[in-house]
Parts: structure tokens; sequence; C-alpha cells
């Protein structure tokens, strides 16, 4: 385990954050997946927060990158990007339940993955009211 930093004073919080960006093709294209005929690809980022004090696993990570790629690759989410990311962010939630670990707030964008689309999606969560300092975190 890495040697721990020694502060002036204890810092009041401590936080890890998560990032993991992919890409991903819909299961299905849909009618309301853009204002013109759908992407065939999508781009996603997630930004996910978890308390610096939380017990990392047996090999000192919180949770495989590449296990929240698997996830997203697998939903193939379909519909709008809100649809979209929407059901990341609650196949995110139900990952981390199973897993038993303490996400505090977690924030997904979605976008075209052709760079000239003008627009995109970028939704947050936050676990409780005792978190919402985190949404900071999340910019």
């Amino acid at each position: 385990m890495p040697k721990q930093l020694t502060f002036a004073r204890k810092p009041a919080r401590s936080y890890f954050i998560m990032n993991r960006t992919g890409v991903f093709r819909p299961s299905e294209m849909t009618s309301n997946q853009c204002k013109e005929p759908g992407w065939p690809e999508y781009t996603y980022a997630l930004r996910m927060v978890f308390p610096g004090d939380m017990k990392l696993d047996h090999n000192d990570f919180i949770i495989d990158h590449a296990e929240v790629d698997a996830m997203v690759r697998k939903l193939a989410p379909k519909g709008s990007c809100e649809d979209m990311s929407a059901r990341i962010l609650d196949a995110l939630h139900e990952l981390m339940a199973k897993k038993n670990l303490p996400m505090v707030a977690c924030k997904c964008v979605i976008r075209p993955s052709d760079p000239t689309a003008p627009a995109w999606m970028e939704r947050v969560h936050v676990a409780d009211n005792a978190h919402v300092e985190a949404l900071r975190l999340l910019q």
C-alpha cells in the first residue's frame, strides 16, 4: 500500500474520484434518439465519487475500470440521451450496490461519437443530502 500523505492538519473530508470513458452502440435505433436520425455510436464519460476512507479491495482498487466499461457495453442503452444516461446511472448504482461500494455521487455524460455533434447530455446523481457537497467534485 502506498505511503499515506501527511497534512499540517487533518483534512475535513477526502474523496476518491474515479473516471471512466468509453464508446457504445445502442441496442437499437429509436425515433427519439436525436432530432436527426440516431447516431450509430455514442461516447460516455462517468465520474464517480467515493469516500476517501473507504475500504479498497485486495488489489487496492475500488473497482476495475474494465468492469464498469463492460457493464455499459452490455447494457447498450437506447433511446434519447436523457434515457441512455438514466439507464447507465441506474445500472451503475446496481453494480455498486452489488459490490457494496459506497458511491456518494456520480455524473454521466452522453454524446454522439461524431465530434461535430452540437449537443450532449449530462446527468448527476447524489446519494443523499449529506453528500450534496460532492456535487462540486463533479465539475
